[in-house]
This record gives structure tokens, sequence and C-alpha cells, in this order.
């Protein structure tokens, strides 16, 4: 008998026994995956884990934490650890928030520019109609963003704004495109997200009160906002609270996707400026918590 028609048979034989019990074949090899039952009770080991994260990271190219534990039905602590060892056995690269298909740098960079290039018109017109809503001498925070680093260069007669920003990116773009004056909040500097982290940003923050703040996220669903690390939690709610007006810019791709953490709920922000005409579970939620939503049109032009 074959090594595959004896794992059909194991198959058939644990779906009798366990009617809900997904069966997943990765090289002619079984894999039990049961979402079903409870997590300490899952029937995937360490092995077939990794086959499975490793052959979906193969037809998806990249994957979230978030992702690899619905996919796996580990624990957060088990999903980690699956990642720190595909990782040392070089089948990953770790990037913000999840794993990568392993390539060469230059490819990634290939790829990153790729992706702003396909982006820059949804990009620009988000920035420009965010851009609107800056009045002169205002306290403005710009939040770490690709597409917040659009608005600079729509901000004009910028002389009086005082722009705060813990973003490299986001800083280099208002002192080359406004006239701004620029502050950079403090701290240890990540060098693959170009942006300042820890706990020194998050205490400078409490120096300012800003008439208005640019935030993004990196998903969004009727629940709320979601972000890829837990201490962006404590900084996003510093800046809420130390805002008049928070804007939460978040294009049509981050919609209905969830990430680790679910940090924001809509009554934390007051205005939505998104390219496409969002689901209506997510418009009633915004609607029930006086949140204004923003779209951009495919002429440039605005509508509400």
């Amino acid at each position: 008998m074959s090594t595959f028609t004896l794992a059909c048979f194991y198959a058939i034989l644990a779906l009798v026994t366990y009617p809900k019990l997904n069966i997943i074949f990765i090289d002619s090899h079984l894999i039990l995956h049961n979402n079903f039952v409870p997590r300490e009770l899952n029937i995937i080991n360490k092995k077939d884990r990794l086959k499975l994260i490793k052959s979906e990271l193969l037809k998806r190219h990249s994957l979230s934490l978030h992702d690899i534990m619905r996919l796996t039905g580990a624990s957060r602590d088990t999903t980690r650890r699956d990642i720190l060892t595909l990782v040392e056995q070089n089948d990953a690269e770790r990037v913000y928030g999840g794993i990568n298909q392993p390539h060469s740098f230059s490819s990634r960079l290939e790829d990153l520019s790729n992706r702003s290039v396909e982006m820059t018109p949804v990009k620009d017109k988000m920035g420009r109609l965010a851009a609107q809503m800056i009045g002169p001498d205002e306290i403005v925070y710009f939040d770490v963003s690709s597409t917040i680093s659009f608005i600079p260069r729509h901000l004009d007669n910028s002389q009086s704004l005082l722009a705060i920003t813990n973003s490299l990116e986001v800083a280099e773009q208002l002192l080359s495109k406004s006239k701004a004056k620029v502050r950079m909040l403090g701290g240890t500097l990540n060098r693959e997200m170009r942006y300042t982290t820890g706990t020194k940003p998050l205490i400078d923050i409490g120096s300012y009160h800003f008439d208005v703040a640019f935030i993004s996220s990196i998903g969004m669903t009727e629940r709320g906002m979601y972000y890829a690390f837990d201490d962006e939690i404590d900084f996003k709610k510093a800046i809420i609270e130390h805002s008049d007006k928070v804007v939460l810019l978040v294009d049509s791709t981050k919609v209905n996707k969830m990430h680790n953490f679910l940090a924001l709920n809509f009554n934390d922000i007051d205005i939505i400026i998104t390219n496409k005409p969002l689901p209506d579970k997510i418009v009633n939620v915004a609607n029930q918590n006086n949140v204004e939503i923003f779209y951009t049109n495919n002429d440039g032009g605005d509508w509400l």
C-alpha cells in the first residue's frame, strides 16, 4: 500500500471520528487540523505546523502572526517560537508583524518600490484631502505612514504650522516639501521601519496638545483599528488623548483586514479618509460614533 493511500485511509478514519476535522495533505503527508477543539487539544505537532506554514507562505509570500495562528490553531507564544524556528532555518524572513518568503535585500527593495509606485496616485489624493483639513497656526501630529507622508507636498502657506512626527520619512517630506516647523519625537531609531520608538516618544507626546492628528492603521473592521505590535496601543491612545481632532487615513487594501492587536475603537477617531466606499457594517458603526467619512474619487475630487 502506498504512503498516499495509507494517508487517505487514516483521513477517512479521522473524519468518521471527528466530522469537523480539517484534512490537509502536504507532500503526501497527512496533517489533521482541528480548529473546533480547544487549542491545547490541537493535534498538529511542530513539524507539521512548520510544513503547513511554509506551504502557505509559498502561496501567499507573506503571513502575519494572526494569519499563522488561524492557520495552525496554535497559541501566540507557540506561533512566535515557530516563526523563530523558520527564521533560524532560513525558511522565512521576519518582518513588521509577521514573516515573508526569504529573498535578497535588493528584491525586497524592488517589491517595496513597485508597491509604492502602484499606490502613489491613491496615496497622493488622500494626502491632498488630508492637507485641506489643516488650518493656519496649528500644531499637527503626523503618524508613521507612507500615505501620511504624501500630506506635506500639499501644504500651501505652511510657514506658521508646527509639525510633530516620529517618522523619518514624514520628517524628510515635511522639510523638503513644506515650510512648516518640524520637530521629531525622541527615542530609539528603528532601522527597518525608520521611526523612533520606546518610552521616550510616548513621554514627549505629553508635552504637546495637537489641533489635529493624522494617524494610520494596518487593518480596519467594524470592530475598530488593528496594529502589529502591542507597544503601538499606548502610543496611539496617547496621541488621541492629546488631540482635538483625530483623522484616520486608511486605503482600501486595509479594509476588512485584522491584525495582531485591536487597539482603537471608532469613538477614538473623528474622521476617516479612504479611497473607496466602505462596507455597510463599517459605515453604520462610524455613523453611530459620529465619525465623518471622506472619500477620494477617480478624478481627484472629493466627496463625502
